[in-house]
């Protein structure tokens, strides 16, 4: 494991690396078996996260997105955020995605995760927009997202279903 970037106290930011498809589904497993507010609540298999993360560095290196791997000092991969352009008329758009582990959030680490996945995707992919969508439940999701800048667009009504419940997925986005 490279060292990265600290962002945090004891939490370091790199890009992610082949070696990383354990650590990568162990943590989003993890998010899965917490229930966590993730529109893909499927655990993933070995085969799968291989799959994703291949696809990952492909489009990383094609300067398609960007993606950052959030690890602690013992190597525990704690949170992840990626910034992917859209195709044709959307290729000025960078669709956010971030996740932080239970016991790491509200610390700081995903807000200065999002600030630079944020600063990539402007200066790496040449994005002009970031969005993002998040369930309209998840209020410490959107006090963050608020609080770098991001507005909400829209609703889609029902869009999530969440612990038998339908939810209503809120839409955000910010100029870069």
């Amino acid at each position: 494991m490279g060292a990265g970037i600290e962002i945090a106290p004891g939490i370091f930011a790199r890009e992610p690396e082949t070696g990383d498809g354990p650590e990568a589904l162990e943590f989003f497993n993890s998010l899965v078996d917490e229930d966590a507010m993730l529109s893909n609540n499927e655990k993933n298999t070995p085969e799968s996260e291989e799959k994703w993360l291949v696809d990952a560095l492909t489009k990383i290196s094609a300067g398609k997105a960007v993606v950052l791997f959030a690890f602690d000092r013992k190597g525990k991969l704690k949170a992840t955020a990626q910034a992917e352009l859209g195709r044709g008329r959307r290729s000025h758009v960078a669709t956010i995605g971030l996740s932080v582990s239970k016991d790491k959030r509200r610390r700081g680490i995903g807000k200065a995760l999002l600030e630079r996945i944020l600063s990539d995707a402007k200066t790496k992919l040449g994005a002009k927009i970031a969005t993002l969508s998040v369930f309209e439940e998840n209020l410490p999701a959107r006090a963050l997202y608020s609080g770098t800048g991001f507005s909400e667009e829209g609703k889609r009504m029902g869009h999530l279903l969440y612990k038998g419940k339908y939810s209503n997925e809120i839409l955000m986005s910010k100029s870069l």
